[in-house]
């Protein structure tokens, strides 16, 4: 990824990924003076995953954990530099990091499996559990991602 044109399309790919945050921000009803901050929480987390996959030879799952701690961390300072709740802003920017085509392939997968009337080919088997796995994989991470900054910052009040 050293070539001028891949570093374009990573850039290109991370706007797109804004846009796609800043598109579930309008549908949440997101207030506009947050909007920015919600597609560049998208493009933020999109570009770290990238990067990392990329650049740093890290799995999908390790990469979109890491991304999703970075966007929950922006979400958070975001929700106090903007006044609202760090949610906002957390949610529409972990929806690029969501392995929408990996679910299909797993669904289409498990679909030919269950209405073939032959015998399953072992390879699809195969296939379709692996990608059942990561795609299981991946959504625990953006989820337990999610939660490290409650974990790490919150008050500790004395339980009375």
């Amino acid at each position: 990824m050293s070539t001028p044109i891949a570093w374009a399309v990573l850039i290109e790919n991370g706007i797109w990924a804004g846009v796609a945050a800043l598109g579930f921000a309008i549908l949440f009803n997101v207030p506009l003076r947050a909007l920015f901050a919600c597609a560049a929480c998208g493009t933020a987390g999109y570009l770290v995953r990238s990067t990392l996959v990329d650049l740093g030879g890290a799995s999908v799952e390790a990469a979109t954990l890491l991304s999703a701690i970075s966007v929950a961390f922006l979400g958070v300072a975001s929700g106090k530099r903007w006044r609202a709740p760090a949610p906002v802003f957390i949610i529409p920017g972990v929806i690029p990091l969501v392995p929408g085509a990996l679910a299909f392939r797993t669904m289409i997968g498990v679909l030919t499996l269950v209405t073939s009337h032959a015998v399953p080919d072992q390879g699809l088997v195969a296939e379709t559990a692996l990608n059942l796995v990561k795609t299981i994989l991946i959504v625990g991470a953006i989820a337990g991602g999610i939660g490290v900054p409650r974990l790490l910052l919150r008050r500790h009040r004395p339980m009375t």
